[in-house]
């Protein structure tokens, strides 16, 4: 396909972008029986065997960005759209070995007191490892503020990654299962200079630089299953997700 036959189409698509709610558009592909939740400022695939989402979406804009000042203390509490026999509880993380992280990070979510009360919803806090919290998570955090101001808006899909050999670790009472893995998905959608990138961050001790953990979308989907962002084109998703390049994110 042609640049201007690639430009005009994606025209299109945006110009219908007002029909659709950001759930609509931006969210992987899910079935009519997966428990999908939607709050203000994100939305989430949740998982009642490992406690804890399968995905989380959200977008981060310019304006959350420079107008998010909120940094008031919260507290982690049941999401309310959750049974409370299918959650996971501050407690289980209690001498654990293990802190809750952010799938979708209160640090990017300063714009409000919503904002921020949402992101400490149990269903959002997934158990990682101490020091790849505070270390690969929070750089991840920092580039992500970056490229919102940088780029104007963002789409991203957040999600743990359980290793299908190997021994599992439970935490808690109520067996949260921790994550082999974590992965992160970024879309900068626009008219002339669309780009996606992808990271797999393993749940441990970083031992190599976050670039190094870059990889394409379509690498994300293989290892996952997730269909990511199914309502692009096929030839805009084609090209989006095949590829990435980490010095375009600079």
């Amino acid at each position: 396909m042609n640049k201007l036959c690639y430009k005009n189409c994606l025209i299109i698509f945006i110009l219908f972008l007002p029909c659709f709610s950001f759930g609509n558009i931006w969210l992987p592909k899910y079935k009519q029986d997966d428990q999908i939740i939607h709050h203000r400022y994100y939305s989430l695939k949740y998982n009642k065997l490992t406690k804890q989402a399968d995905w989380v979406a959200f977008s981060v804009t310019r304006k959350m960005i420079n107008r998010g000042k909120n940094k008031s203390t919260y507290l982690f509490k049941p999401d309310p759209l959750i049974a409370p026999i299918d959650s996971s509880s501050i407690k289980d993380y209690l001498n654990s070995g293990y802190v809750c992280g952010q799938l979708c990070p209160s640090a990017l979510m300063q714009i409000s007191p919503e904002a921020m009360d949402e992101s400490f919803y149990m269903s959002n806090i997934t158990p990682q490892d101490t020091y790849f919290n505070y270390y690969m998570w929070n750089t991840l955090k920092s580039k992500i503020r970056q490229w919102a101001l940088n780029n104007k808006e963002i789409f991203i899909v957040t999600g743990p990654i359980f290793s299908k050999t190997g021994k599992k670790i439970k935490i808690g009472e109520n067996g949260i299962l921790v994550p082999d893995a974590f992965f992160c998905v970024i879309l900068d959608f626009r008219i002339s200079k669309s780009k996606a990138i992808a990271f797999i961050l393993p749940n441990k001790k970083p031992v190599a630089p976050f670039q190094t953990y870059a990889t394409s979308i379509d690498n994300v989907e293989d290892i996952t299953g997730i269909n990511f962002f199914p309502e692009l084109p096929s030839h805009m998703e084609l090209n989006l997700e095949s590829k990435y390049d980490y010095n375009l994110w600079k």
